[in-house]
């Protein structure tokens, strides 16, 4: 059935994010950290999930992810449009 696909797609994609070596993360438009995948985790040589999520993502950047965050990405995700790209984590 299609919910039967649906939901089959949603658990691909979900193991894609959680085995991915790339960093993914999820924030709410003020900023605050909501989801980090483990591959953010090791790139940040933190110890868990639990180091991101609730603080802001300012916290995580250098000052050159901060004009990024600025400038690009916020900007781009309140007008509902999809950012895609590098930053470095602290």
């Amino acid at each position: 059935t299609i919910r039967k696909q649906s939901e089959e797609e949603i658990r691909k994609l979900s193991r894609a994010v959680e085995t991915s070596p790339a960093g993914i993360l999820l924030a709410t438009l003020d900023g605050t950290i909501t989801y980090v995948n483990p591959g953010l985790v090791k790139m940040g040589q933190y110890s868990s999930q639990a180091d991101f999520t609730g603080k802001n993502i300012y916290e995580f950047t250098n000052d050159t992810g901060q004009k990024i965050l600025s400038t690009e990405i916020m900007p781009a995700l309140t007008r509902g449009e999809m950012w895609s790209g590098e930053t470095k984590v602290k």
